[in-house]
């Protein structure tokens, strides 16, 4: 009876043995698995602040286009504000120009008629 309890207890060593080993080998699996599931928890915290991320930048981009839009607005109300003060200088220019054109051309009308009439009506100016 002895001898079939040496075995048994053989056999029980011989399994503990490799029920060590196969939990050894567990262990390692499970460390494993651990740190690719961190490092997998890691990444989807990445993704989820660029989502976030991502999201706060479509908002900056609205409001970036749309201070590009009032940027442009104001730039087109300076460009005809500028053209205004240059063509308000330009106009002045052409009213003085045609002030003394038409005073040179009254003047000379004028002559030419005091020298007709003078000619015409010579008694009008006392000759």
């Amino acid at each position: 009876m002895e001898e079939k309890y040496l075995e048994i207890l053989t056999q029980t060593v011989e399994r503990s043995k490799s029920n060590t080993h196969q939990i050894d080998e567990i262990k390692s699996d499970i460390k494993e698995i651990r740190e690719e599931s961190k490092a997998l928890n890691q990444l989807a915290t990445s993704v989820e602040l660029i989502a976030k991320d991502m999201t706060v930048f479509k908002d900056d981009v609205s409001s970036f286009k749309s201070d590009v839009a009032e940027i442009k607005v104001a730039q087109s109300e300076m460009k005809d504000e500028i053209a205004d003060v240059k063509n308000e200088a330009i106009r002045k220019k052409a009213g003085w120009f045609d002030s003394i054109g038409k005073f040179i051309i009254t003047t000379i009308g004028t002559g030419i008629l005091a020298f007709l009439l003078g000619n015409l009506f010579p008694n009008i100016f006392g000759k």
